[in-house]
């Protein structure tokens, strides 16, 4: 099994909405990725969100935790995912760039209507609270 460091984000806008991501238009995720050479994780969760979402104007508020899962169906990736809390008051507009075709923003009880990795949806189920009060 191969295990890989990653580092995102939960980016709340003004209205409370989270942004997701997805590079195919079916299956969804939260804006992360691999932490490079010499990145601490906060700075690859920053470089993460904005390649995947385009935004520039995020504030890091805390980390939340860590998420442990597989890459995907019949992976051999373990991914320990790195999850920060990022408020975006500045421009919104999602501009997905790198390897995205789509970005959105979601009220946060919609998340668990979407295809998206059950870890994800468990944990910010779990950080709810401290997501739309942050």
């Amino acid at each position: 099994m191969i295990e890989s460091i990653c580092a995102g984000g939960i980016v709340v806008n003004s209205r409370t909405e989270i942004c997701v991501v997805s590079s195919n238009g079916k299956y969804w995720t939260l804006p992360k990725g691999h932490v490079e050479k010499g990145e601490t994780l906060e700075q690859a969760a920053v470089r993460e969100i904005v390649e995947e979402t385009g935004l520039t104007e995020i504030e890091l508020i805390k980390k939340l935790g860590i998420v442990k899962r597989l890459a995907g169906n019949n992976s051999n990736e373990m991914k320990t995912i790195h999850f920060y809390l990022f408020r975006c008051d500045g421009s919104d507009k999602l501009s997905p760039t790198h390897e995205i075709s789509e970005a959105r923003w979601l009220d946060v009880d919609a998340l668990q209507k979407i295809k998206i990795f059950k870890e994800e949806k468990i944990f910010v189920s779990k950080h709810k609270k401290e997501i739309i009060g942050g």
